[in-house]
């Protein structure tokens, strides 16, 4: 089986990720990562989309109408029941019968969350690149669409207040690097594709770090880290 193809590592990466690749397929796939970078550049991409998800939310409260309106949906409530039942239900702490109608209804919400995922074609860039430091982490993830560059930050990227990190296209006809703009050191950035990129006349992607506002010279002052643009 090759695992390498790139909708089977598309598709094993997102197991992995959402945790439902186990046993010996889990630890295969462990082996793959550490031997083979696309497949580490295509599960970092689906970290990237999907820990979103487990993003906490703030605990509320809920009102005591939206209590009212849970309970009138959830129990199948009889014509001869009157107004005064409806809220002493409403009021009263939910008891099991309701955190049963109300855990169908998560499931049922999760499973169409599940089904209406965007698959891999959907959302999958047609080319990336990783920047790394020297212990090999992740720093950025840049993605090229067909209209779109999209520059992701991830935590690891050392935070410079009174620096700005650039990036740089590298022609491959050993030209003059072409700058792309500041890059962020948090979040997501994201720009028109530079024509450069279109015309695969790209040799590699450069960060370099820059006074604040860019580079003043219109060229590299400080050339931190490179990285090569890979179709997925």
């Amino acid at each position: 089986m090759n695992y390498l193809n790139r909708e089977r590592r598309h598709a094993l990466a997102a197991e992995y990720v959402l945790g439902t690749l186990r046993g010996k397929a889990r630890d295969r796939y462990k082996k793959l990562l550490m031997e083979h970078e696309a497949v580490a550049r295509t599960t970092w991409y689906w970290e990237r989309q999907l820990n979103v998800l487990t993003s906490p939310l703030p605990a509320q409260s809920p009102s005591d109408e939206v209590w009212k309106r849970i309970a009138a949906r959830t129990f199948e409530l009889q014509d001869t029941q009157t107004k005064t039942d409806i809220e002493k239900r409403s009021s009263a702490k939910p008891g099991w019968a309701m955190w049963g109608g109300l855990a169908a209804t998560f499931i049922l919400a999760a499973l169409l969350l599940w089904t209406r995922l965007p698959t891999p074609e959907d959302i999958t860039p047609s080319a990336v690149a990783v920047f790394n430091n020297e212990s090999q982490a992740p720093l950025w993830l840049v993605e090229i669409s067909d209209e779109q560059l999209v520059v992701k930050a991830t935590r690891r990227v050392e935070e410079q207040r009174s620096k700005d990190y650039e990036l740089w296209i590298v022609p491959d006809d050993n030209s003059a690097p072409v700058s792309l703009g500041v890059i962020p050191q948090s979040g997501v950035w994201q720009r028109p594709v530079h024509p450069l990129i279109t015309q695969n006349n790209v040799k590699a992607l450069a960060v370099s770090l820059e006074q604040k506002g860019g580079s003043p010279s219109g060229q590299p002052t400080q050339v931190l880290f490179t990285a090569t643009l890979e179709s997925t």
